[in-house]
């Protein structure tokens, strides 16, 4: 990505305060590719003003803002231009993005003990573009509201509690506000280990071929993740705000 200058941050964050992301990932496309599709509502101080998106993705379909389609002909690979804002904005952005081995973005990679499929997020430090298009600083902080697509045997989890809606598809929680740098999904045919604590469910998730060490040691990890989480509630003073837990 071009690096975001502290000036350009400064006057987006002057200007827009985004509402929310509504996020729909289809990771049901083969190895190498997903689908992404991106709505993004957002205030404008200065109606008429420009601002952009930051998106990066392997091939972009579509971007319509306020309900119009926008031209993509001068998209620069990284940067779509918003023009003519108005007060109410929603930008709506679908795009094929790709699978990383690096890391970073959505990170797919496969367990040479039984060759079964692993999706991990890792959106920072600038690598959200890589899965959505959003307004990439952390400043900009919004909810999110995710629908996932993934092979019927996976599970999908992510920064709000999952629940499966069908074959196939999950719908994550809105979440609190967000920067877009916290933002993850994972996903693949976990082996789970379920507990809870003072009324925070808790999960331990590890790949399939692990799943007789997860069983074997998951009482110590809770164990551990209990006192860590009474510990925390005390020096803060404030509970663990993001409904469940999982490791």
């Amino acid at each position: 990505m071009a690096n975001l200058t502290r000036e350009e941050a400064a006057a987006r964050s002057a200007l827009i305060e985004v509402s929310g992301y509504h996020l729909d990932l289809d990771l049901d496309q083969g190895a190498a590719t997903f689908e992404s599709s991106s709505t993004v509502r957002f205030r404008c101080t200065e109606p008429g003003a420009s601002t952009f998106l930051d998106v990066k993705p392997q091939q972009l379909h579509q971007v319509a803002l306020n309900g119009v389609e926008i031209d993509l002909t001068w998209f620069d690979g990284e940067r779509i231009a918003l023009t003519d804002l108005a007060a109410e904005n929603e930008v709506v952005v679908t795009a094929t993005m790709r699978y990383s081995n690096d890391g970073q973005g959505l990170h797919r990679a496969v367990d040479p003990a039984d060759d079964q499929h692993y999706v991990y997020g890792h959106s920072f430090l600038d690598a959200a573009p890589r899965v959505f298009a959003c307004f990439d600083q952390p400043d900009l902080k919004a909810p999110y509201d995710v629908l996932v697509t993934a092979p019927a045997e996976w599970v999908v989890l992510g920064n709000g509690p999952a629940r499966r809606t069908g074959e196939g598809t999950w719908a994550l929680a809105t979440t609190k506000p967000l920067a877009t740098y916290f933002f993850t999904v994972c996903a693949g045919p976990y082996a789970s280990v379920l507990a809870e604590h003072d009324g925070i469910p808790l999960g331990l998730h590890a790949r399939a071929s692990l799943a007789e060490p997860l069983q074997r040691h998951a009482e110590q990890m809770l164990t551990i993740t209990r006192a860590s989480l009474d510990y925390y509630h005390s020096l803060f003073g404030i509970r663990y705000p993001f409904g469940e837990y999982h490791q």
